[in-house]
């Protein structure tokens, strides 16, 4: 079987390096195109293609695949009896979808039809979650809306964070996809639509998505800075510093006659935020430009006005 794999971060790279054990052959990788970053614009590559070029697997890294048909071209010249698709980052056309004799799979990071989209794992946690898993999903032209092949189930707790269950779901992942690649071989994958009404969708995220409301409920709050750690982030904004909150925790039992969004910093040795219900404690914050500290360690040097209304 002549596959193609289509990848770009750890997520996806764990799954390919399970496939080529697995004993698969993966004749080309497509993955994003090298960047520049930092002070040095150092080139970056990806997970993906670190891994392709250690294997000595031709690498790919189209611009786009949607809008160029030349780059379609090359992908048809191929002749791929398999395509499998995991965080790759670029739109695939019907032209491309349709190609491949065994179409193309996707390992998806949500038990779907909940949360088709970019950011699944955070809005799994973010929105209180009690479970999620992997998908393994028969592509088609929709948002993550193809048949499902194969699942795995596990857990949400009360300290799931987004790279704890990064970490979990690609091991899943990179197992899925092998299990799924032996039952086709077999010829016993079973296909099971989507209940469209059920669907729920986890957009791409920005920076503002990661603004703190103190007018929601403590454990809101706790599972957005859990879920949004490290990408896009969560923030309050206090006088004219935006500030990150890296940890926090729920404090119940404590009276609510104060207002959403009111600091209670009475020793300055703690930071307390008064939420709808109750109060979370901020345990891990930055500050612009600085290093992220345990809040006993920030407030050594800095101070939080008691009683001011975070808006």
């Amino acid at each position: 079987m002549k596959i193609c794999f289509m990848g770009t971060p750890t997520f996806a790279s764990k799954s390919l390096e399970a496939i080529l054990n697995a004993g698969y052959n993966v004749e080309v990788v497509y993955t994003r195109i090298p960047k520049p970053a930092g002070r040095g614009n150092k080139i970056i590559t990806s997970a993906v293609y670190d891994l392709a070029m250690d294997k000595g697997i031709e690498i790919q890294t189209p611009k786009s695949l949607r809008k160029s048909k030349e780059n379609q071209e090359k992908f048809l010249s191929y002749n791929f009896d398999l395509v499998i698709v995991a965080s790759y980052g670029l739109i695939l056309p019907k032209t491309i979808i349709d190609a491949p004799k065994y179409g193309c799979l996707n390992i998806h990071g949500s038990l779907l039809p909940k949360w088709r989209g970019a950011s699944p794992i955070q809005m799994a946690i973010a929105s209180g979650d009690k479970t999620t898993g992997i998908t393994i999903m028969q592509m088609d032209e929709g948002l993550d809306t193809g048949d499902m092949l194969l699942k795995k189930e596990i857990p949400i707790t009360n300290s799931t964070t987004f790279l704890s269950l990064y970490e979990d779901l690609t091991k899943i992942g990179s197992k899925l996809i092998v299990e799924t690649l032996n039952l086709l071989q077999q010829n016993k994958l079973i296909k099971e639509k989507q209940d469209d009404t059920l669907s729920t969708l986890a957009p791409i995220l920005t920076k503002e998505d990661g603004l703190l409301n103190f007018n929601e409920t403590a454990l809101q709050i706790n599972q957005k800075v859990r879920g949004f750690n490290p990408f896009p982030s969560t923030y309050f904004n206090y006088k004219d510093e935006i500030i990150k909150v890296l940890e926090c925790e729920v404090v119940n039992n404590v009276d609510t006659y104060y207002t959403c969004g009111e600091i209670i910093n009475k020793n300055n040795k703690e930071l307390l935020i008064a939420c709808k219900d109750s109060i979370i404690k901020i345990n891990k914050l930055q500050r612009p430009s600085k290093k992220p500290l345990l809040t006993e360690e920030l407030l050594k040097g800095f101070v939080f006005e008691d009683g001011y209304i975070i808006k």
